[in-house]
C-alpha cells in the first residue's frame, strides 16, 4: 500500500473510532453517572517515542496516521432532584464502590435499591460496598442515607457508604462510561470533607447532546472528505497503470 492511501486509510480509522465515541456520548446524555468519553490524536513527539522504544520487527506494523489516546471526562455532573431515598449522588470527588462477586467496579450513578436478600444494591444488582462491608437495610422501606453516606433504618444505622478514588498510581478504565475498574483493586477512601452524599439527588451525565451531535456532524463531513480523496487517488493510479499498459 502506498504511504499517501496508507494514511489514508488510518485516518478513516481514527475517524471512524471518534466518531463511535462521540455517537455514544450523544445516546447516554440522558444516562446518570454517565462520564464523556474521548479520543485524541497522540503528539507527533509521542508518535516518535513509540517509533523509537518499538521493537524493529513491530516498525512496520505502526500506523503512518497518528496513534489515538482514550481518555475520560470526569467533570461532575449536575445534580438532579428525584426525591427518592435510595437515589444517591456524590457532591464532590470520589466513587461508590461496587462489588459483583467476582471483582470491584466504581461508580457515580447513584440509582440503589435493596435487592430480595435485604442487601443495598445496585440498578444491575451489584452490592454497593460499606466502610464495613456489605451495607443491609433488610426489607423495611424506611431507609435513610445522609450526608456522610451514612445509612439507617428508622433510627439503627445498618452501614455507612464507603467513597473511595483511585490510588495515585492506579489506572482507571472505563466499561461503559458509568463502570469503571481500577488496576489491581487500588484504592483510597475519600475524606469526609472532598465529599457529601445528596440522597434524593442522581448526577447528570457530563455530556452535551448538542455538542457530541455537532461533532458527529463535523467528524462525518472530514470522514466524508477523506473517502474522496482514496477515491480520487485511486482513480488516478488506475488511469496510470492504464497508460502504462498502452506503452
Amino acid at each position: 500500500m502506498s504511504d499517501i492511501l496508507s494514511v489514508a486509510v488510518s485516518a478513516l480509522r481514527a475517524d471512524q473510532t471518534r466518531l463511535e465515541q462521540l455517537s455514544l456520548n450523544a445516546a447516554n446524555a440522558t444516562t446518570p453517572g454517565y462520564r464523556r468519553g474521548t479520543v485524541a490524536s497522540v503528539s507527533f513527539s509521542g508518535v516518535m517515542e513509540a517509533q523509537q522504544t518499538a521493537p524493529a520487527s513491530a516498525l512496520a506494523s505502526l500506523p503512518a496516521a497518528p496513534l489515538l489516546r482514550r481518555a475520560t471526562d470526569f467533570t461532575q455532573g449536575a445534580l438532579t432532584q428525584t426525591g427518592r431515598p435510595l437515589d444517591v449522588a456524590i457532591d464532590g470527588e470520589g466513587f461508590l464502590a461496587l462489588s459483583d462477586g467476582s471483582r470491584t467496579w466504581l461508580t457515580r450513578a447513584g440509582a440503589l435499591q435493596v435487592n430480595e436478600q435485604g442487601e443495598l444494591t445496585n440498578a444491575k444488582g451489584m452490592r454497593v460496598a460499606g466502610v464495613q462491608g456489605d451495607i443491609k437495610p433488610g426489607g423495611s422501606a424506611n431507609v435513610s442515607i445522609d450526608g456522610a453516606g451514612r445509612v439507617t433504618v428508622g433510627s439503627e444505622a445498618v452501614g455507612q457508604l464507603r467513597v473511595v478514588k483511585p490510588a495515585a498510581d492506579a489506572e482507571i478504565t472505563s466499561e461503559d462510561g458509568v463502570l469503571f475498574s481500577v488496576t489491581g483493586d487500588q484504592f483510597d477512601d475519600v475524606e469526609p470533607e472532598q465529599r457529601t452524599v445528596r440522597a434524593g439527588f442522581l448526577e447528570a451525565s457530563n455530556t452535551s447532546s448538542l455538542q457530541e451531535m455537532l461533532g458527529v456532524m463535523a467528524g462525518t463531513r472530514h470522514f466524508e472528505s477523506l473517502i474522496r480523496l482514496v477515491q480520487g487517488y485511486d482513480e488516478v493510479l488506475g488511469k496510470a497503470i492504464q497508460k502504462l499498459g498502452e506503452v
